[in-house]
């Protein structure tokens, strides 16, 4: 009987030593702050455990990093007090590592992501850990280096829960930057959940970029919009989803269509287009038919698709070709078959098609003094909020408006990315001699060596095209940047800050360009595009561009008789009317009014007849001395009046 009670105390006190072992685990419990080894140095951590941890339970993990400019206990508190995330998420451990510093990134190169490793180890070594269930999270430049931990190191992980992720930049975004890239090839591999605050504007395209990236990979992810949320992490009922997410990688039951992009020209001159769509299956079951409703110029129609796309995966689907419309018009797709409700799912898209069967003829101006872009116009933009060309309503050539685009070292590294402006199609096919006039005023970024330890040079570069094929093929015809492009004597010196960057040409910073468009004579469809190019330095201001026949500023200036135009009353109050003695042949191209400086304070680009006379409302006009010009098929014809109450 003694080796049986011998083998029978040996199994109780093993039973002991592990009760005893697991009981030691728990020792810690609530929040605590401590520090770990790291890298040949301490690194802080702030940990909660659950007030009820046993050791005989394992428990799931979630490592958080935190955002920019904050410490790791105030982020713990944030999330286990604020958000109460501890009770949310039952049966969890929060481990937070600090970052590098409270005010750089979270990893400064690739073997400092390692305190992720270290800090499971951490876990793992004081508590009962479930190596299955570890979420890796992070907020704002935290959730940035998760999205680019966890994407390396996916196996280690049951999903990825960012919020906010502060993708710095498209350029970020779309892996072409050489020293931050994703490696979105593994989103197929772990679940990413995704939130953001729709006020949060400056990562809207970043964050949607990376999405887009991860969808063409067939990632396992969901990004749920908060619109009246900013830069924040939602409460927890807006997201009480994610755990079943991670659980099961696609939450929603059944199949659940999403269109996710549009493939269509931005403009068009074939009387038809073909349209692709790429469309995704985010629930869990085989998507196998879709119903898309696409709607052009308000006639719509059904589409439907047939085919096999387990959860997540996509495809690009070609639908009909749709015949061309006149002008721009919308293209707006509708998946209208699910039967699953998916608020992460995008059931709309719209994309806008420009239609130019024939270009308009000569003369074309546009000032930017009404809502651009118009007219046949278009712009687009590299993506980032900061940047893009848009109306600078306080700073024209001539007038109060002008288009501008800037770029800085103080924001994202868009450097390379462009933004660009297309003129309407020209027809030029009756032209022998063609011409584009612009006025531009440029200035750059120069540091000396006591401010960034070196003498650098920040400059950006305008580069115009020609296009004979409606976009298809682009020739450059002009390209100037830095000291070559500026109209200033001297660059802006050390700036420190945006506002420093911001600047306000006087009337000798602008310069008149003339390019000759000669070469394209002949043909009925010419665009023009111009391209600003980011190196992180400059502000461009672009105004009064203008295709016309001849190389000087006036095509031909006819004498401001009073046979010709007449302008009455003279002095005028409210209204200032126009009268051709020649009314016949008076086809009226563009009117504009110029004050006693030369800055344009009206402008009307309407075509009219002078058969009856015409009148322009004055009346919120100052006092004062104006100069009304008229362009006509063949001439310019300028008088002067004056205003007087």
């Amino acid at each position: 009987m003694k080796p049986i009670f011998i083998f029978f105390r040996l199994l109780a006190l093993h039973v002991l030593f592990l009760c005893v072992t697991h009981q030691s685990y728990g020792q810690h419990t609530g929040s605590y702050d401590t520090t770990i080894a790291f890298m040949g140095s301490n690194r802080s951590v702030s940990v909660y455990v659950p007030s009820n941890y046993r050791g005989a339970t394992k428990y799931r993990l979630m490592v958080c990093l935190h955002g920019l400019g904050d410490v790791t206990s105030n982020y713990r508190n944030a999330l286990i007090n604020s958000l109460a995330w501890g009770s949310n998420f039952p049966n969890t451990i929060f481990v937070c590592p600090e970052a590098v510093s409270n005010t750089a990134d979270f990893f400064q190169g690739d073997t400092a992501g390692s305190i992720v490793q270290a800090s499971i180890d951490f876990a793992e070594k004081l508590y009962h850990v479930d190596s299955q269930n570890i979420i890796l999270q992070g907020f704002s430049l935290g959730g940035r280096a998760a999205l680019r931990y966890g994407l390396r190191h996916y196996a280690e992980f049951k999903g990825l829960l960012l919020n906010t992720p502060a993708i710095q930049g498209v350029k970020n975004a779309l892996n072409k930057q050489s020293y931050y890239k994703f490696d979105y090839q593994n989103a197929s591999k772990i679940p990413i959940y995704i939130t953001h605050g729709g006020q949060d504007i400056a990562y809207q395209s970043p964050i949607d970029s990376a999405v887009a990236m991860m969808v063409l990979n067939d990632g396992k992810v969901k990004k749920y919009e908060f619109p009246s949320m900013g830069h924040s992490i939602p409460n927890f009922s807006g997201m009480s989803n994610c755990i079943a997410f991670f659980d099961s990688s696609a939450a929603s039951q059944g199949a659940v269509a999403s269109v996710e992009r549009i493939y269509a020209p931005l403009r068009t001159c074939a009387s038809s287009f073909t349209p692709n769509i790429l469309i995704r299956n985010m629930g869990k079951d085989t998507l196998k038919a879709a119903s898309i409703d696409y709607i052009y110029n308000g006639s719509k129609n059904t589409y439907y698709w047939k085919g096999s796309l387990p959860a997540f995966m996509h495809q690009v689907v070609t639908l009909p070709a749709i015949n061309s419309a006149t002008d721009i018009q919308s293209l707006v797709i509708n998946i209208t078959s699910n039967t699953v409700s998916e608020s992460a799912a995008k059931l709309t898209d719209t994309s806008y098609i420009q239609y130019s069967a024939t270009g308009s003829k000569l003369p074309v101006f546009e000032g930017f003094e009404n809502n651009f872009p118009e007219n046949g116009w278009l712009s687009t933009s590299a993506g980032d909020y900061f940047s893009g060309f848009g109306i600078f309503n306080s700073v024209g050539k001539y007038s109060q408006n002008s288009y501008a685009d800037g770029n800085t070292i103080f924001v994202f590294d868009n450097t390379e990315m462009h933004d660009d402006i297309y003129s309407p199609a020209l027809d030029l096919s009756t032209e022998t001699k063609a011409y584009l006039h612009f006025d531009e005023a440029f200035n750059y970024d120069k540091y000396t060596a006591n401010v960034l330890g070196r003498d650098s040079i920040f400059a950006d570069t305008l580069q115009i095209f020609v296009s004979m094929d409606c976009g298809s093929h682009w020739k450059s015809i002009y390209k100037k940047g830095g000291s070559q492009l500026a109209t200033f004597a001297s660059p802006i010196l050390n700036p420190l800050n945006m506002q420093a960057d911001l600047i306000y040409p006087a009337d000798s910073n602008w310069r008149h360009e003339v390019l000759d468009l000669s070469a394209y004579a002949g043909n009925a469809n010419v665009s023009v595009k111009f391209s600003y190019i980011s190196a992180l330095g400059g502000i461009l201001f672009l105004d009064n561009i203008k295709f016309q026949e001849t190389a000087v500023g006036i095509e031909k200036e006819a004498a401001p008789t009073p046979s010709a135009i007449t302008l009455y009353p003279n002095p005028a109050k409210d209204k200032i009317y126009i009268h051709s003695n020649n009314a016949s042949q008076e086809k009226v191209n563009q009117i504009s009014i110029m004050d006693a400086y030369g800055r344009i304070i009206y402008l009307s680009t309407s075509k009219i007849s002078l058969a009856e006379d015409q009148n322009i409302n004055i009346a919120s006009f100052a006092n004062g001395i104006y100069y009304l010009q008229i362009v006509t098929g063949d001439h310019i014809i300028s008088n002067k009046f004056t205003i007087s109450r």
